[in-house]
């Protein structure tokens, strides 16, 4: 029996149409054997990254997973996929690294993974400048090629930060680009570790990232430009809205822990996640 692992990788902050513009090999070579293509966060969605972050992770919005802004924690937390499918005994040693802390720690919004069952990997960082997080992103990338070196390891979540901060100091602009094309480059890194493994047939590969840009910097608005996200993968995964990438997920894993076609929707318990939005 084949078991199903996933590597997903959010890069924050990405507008798609400046995506589409940049050289970035690593997607491209992604997309070639599986998908590649934009969706729009609805009404219900937040245009910022604990929000955003929150409904990639539970395949809920925020009236649902409790979490409308960066800086306040919900009264209560639904876990995330990883944690869900750790409950129920389908993981073995998920990861998930991030220079922006409430990711991964309880901080702000955080821990939006949480950290009891999933082993999880905050960067320390100085400030929040493009700067910092050129060396941020670059610690990220070295902690999950060591972790992924590990064989029991069997999902990991990175997350690259500094396109967003770019984005927020230059607004959309030629160093926006070139911040975009320096998160391939360290895709690509780390996917080259991933090959690296025997097990490298049962990893499926999911990039995103959770909100785009205005021309001047920024995001938290309902414009187009704030609200086309996209979605990378090397399998057709029939992903069509954000908050169908944790149930994508739990059907991948849970299938191939149990033996089913990889288009079953699991039975729903409380530590499922929730159907798809779209199918």
């Amino acid at each position: 029996m084949t078991t199903a692992k996933v590597l997903l990788v959010g890069i924050d902050g990405v507008r798609f149409d400046i995506l589409q513009q940049a050289r970035t090999p690593t997607l491209d070579r992604l997309a070639g054997s599986g998908c590649h293509h934009s969706m729009a966060i609805p009404e219900e969605g937040i245009t910022v990254s604990g929000p955003m972050w929150s409904s990639i992770l539970t395949g809920t919005w925020p009236t649902e997973h409790g979490v409308y802004d960066n800086s306040t924690a919900p009264e209560r937390r639904l876990p995330d996929v990883f944690t869900r499918l750790g409950r129920q005994g389908m993981l073995t040693r998920p990861i998930a690294v991030a220079a922006w802390q409430p990711i991964v720690a309880a901080t702000g919004c955080g821990p939006l993974v949480d950290p009891t069952l999933v082993d999880c990997v905050p960067i320390d960082m100085p400030d929040e400048s493009p700067e910092s997080y050129i060396a941020g992103d670059r610690t990220v990338l070295q902690i999950a090629q060591a972790r992924l070196a590990d064989p029991a390891v069997d999902a990991a979540f990175v997350y690259f930060g500094e396109v967003d901060e770019v984005g927020h100091r230059d607004g959309v602009s030629d160093r926006y680009r070139a911040a975009i094309e320096r998160a391939d480059s360290l895709l690509g890194e780390l996917l080259d570790h991933l090959d690296a493994r025997t097990d490298r047939e049962d990893w499926t590969v999911i990039v995103t990232t959770d909100h785009g840009h205005v021309d001047g910097g920024g995001h938290g608005g309902t414009t187009l430009a704030e609200r086309q996200v996209w979605v990378t993968s090397d399998r057709e995964l029939g992903i069509v809205s954000p908050v169908d990438i944790a149930p994508a997920i739990y059907e991948l894993v849970s299938a191939g822990h149990h033996g089913n076609s990889c288009g079953h929707q699991a039975e729903s318990t409380p530590d499922t996640v929730p159907a798809r939005a779209h199918t």
